[in-house]
């Protein structure tokens, strides 16, 4: 079972070769990366070809997709609200992603660390 949740932005390093993807390789074959079905959106809605949606269905199919429940839904609306306290919204995407990572205790792969900074129980890494 995965540990840590892949950002949409290092899933796009990834597939890009990035340097910097890495630790995701690493992460990858230990078996301690999934995502989200938020991310995978993001991600698949960026794909500009039918070979690029294959390609990310394949990195897809090997990783853990964690889905919003109910829980995660409200551990969402906790943050959104704790960040409107603050001034600092990040969007209805990066919400629903936090709270999924929070409710499920899982830590957050991103380079998008800003946005999740902020966020009380979120571990990013």
């Amino acid at each position: 079972m995965a540990h840590v949740i892949a950002d949409s932005d290092v899933i796009i390093d990834f597939l890009r070769g990035s340097s910097s993807s890495d630790q995701f390789d690493l992460l990858l074959q230990k078996g301690s990366l999934g995502t989200t079905a938020i991310n995978a959106f993001e991600v698949l809605s960026g794909a500009k070809s039918k070979k690029a949606r294959e390609v990310i269905g394949a990195l897809l199919d090997v990783m853990p997709v964690y889905s919003c429940d109910a829980q995660a839904a409200q551990a969402a609306v906790a943050i959104r609200h704790q960040l409107g306290t603050i001034g600092r919204p990040i969007g209805m995407a990066d919400f629903l992603i936090a709270g999924i990572c929070v409710a499920n205790n899982l830590k957050l792969y991103t380079g998008n660390r800003k946005h999740f900074e902020p966020i009380d129980g979120l571990v990013l890494i």
